[in-house]
Order: structure tokens, then sequence, then C-alpha cells
């Protein structure tokens, strides 16, 4: 949406609270960085400044080849699962019946779902520093994708950040604890 005499990406041409999960979380620091007058808060969720060996050990789920279609919605989620995810609920939601061929089938492509994230592997400490609004850092307990000394270390580093845990919830927190999720934005962006 584009407000008439507004700048885009602002609401009335005021900065916005900007909101990221994973890969949307560095883009999201990526942005404060280099237009700090768009971003008036941060909230990244379970993903850190750096995105590379050996600080996280699989920075990259390497998906490529895994199964896209199957003859119902139940098979296709059991056959995600077997290829080395716990719970395919995440993937499922973009599962749709397959008009033309029968069965069920992915929205998206495996390949380049390894290709986007190979985009986010880095060392981004500069920009994460790089921007000075306030900022929530939202890490899930269970996370392999933000150690815990890594979140702490990121908002030590980081004027006007603060760290907040979800103990039972993994990568997925908007998924584990949605309640909890939308209180403590709520919570961060009310004055």
């Amino acid at each position: 949406m584009r407000c008439a005499g507004a700048h885009p990406g602002r609401q009335g041409g005021r900065p916005l609270a900007v909101l990221g999960h994973s890969l949307g979380g560095i883009i999201a620091y990526h942005l404060a960085a280099r237009r700090p007058d768009l971003v008036s808060a941060l909230i990244i969720e379970d993903v850190g400044p750096v995105m590379r060996r050996p600080e996280i050990e699989r920075p990259v789920l390497d998906v490529r080849g895994w199964p896209a279609t199957a003859p119902t919605r139940e098979a296709l989620a059991a056959a995600i699962e077997a290829a080395g995810v716990p719970d395919a609920a995440y993937f499922m939601a973009s599962a749709v019946p397959d008009e033309e061929r029968g069965g069920w089938r992915l929205l998206f492509d495996w390949d380049t779902m390894t290709e986007v994230q190979a985009g986010g592997v880095g060392d981004w400490w500069p920009r994460w520093l790089g921007s000075r609004c306030p900022a929530l850092v939202l890490r899930g307990g269970h996370s392999t994708l933000l150690p815990a000394v890594l979140a702490r270390e990121m908002t030590a580093r980081r004027p006007g950040a603060r760290l907040l845990e979800f103990p039972a919830a993994g990568h997925w927190i908007h998924d584990d604890d949605p309640v909890g999720v939308a209180e403590a934005v709520r919570g961060f962006l009310t004055p």
C-alpha cells in the first residue's frame, strides 16, 4: 500500500516497525542499516548476525531433491518427515491438491529454497550493528540457528536491543507459541 504523499515503505511518512523471521530477519536488519529512515523498530525472530560454520552447525538445510508431490496430503507430509524434518506442518501449509496430475504438491521448489538459504550465509555483524532503532530479538529455546550465546552477544553489543527467549519453542517461534509472540511484539511496540 502506498499512501499519497508518503515515502515508499512508510505509513503516512513515518518509519515502521519491521518484523523478520529467519532470512527475513537478516533482511530486516539489513534494511534498518541501509535505510534507517524507514525503520522505527526491529523484531528479529530466531536468527543472528552470523550464519555460517562453525558458529552455526547447519546454516543451510539442504532440501534439494526432497519430495514435492505425493498421492495424498498425509503421504506428502510423511515423505517430508522421512527426509529429515521432525514435523512437516510448516511445509504442509504450502501443500495444495495437484489438479493436473492428481495427488498433492508443494507450491515452492526445494532447490530454490536451498539457494535462497545459501544467500543468507555470512557474517552480518556490521549490518546488525548498523542501526540504532530499538530491537527485540526472539529466540527459540530449541533453536539450531540462534545459539543462546550468540543471542546474548547480539543484544549486548547493540544498544537498545533486548532478548526474549521462548524455552519450549524451536526455530518457528510464531508457530510454536503464537500467543506469546503476539504478546511480546505488542508489549515491545506499545509505549
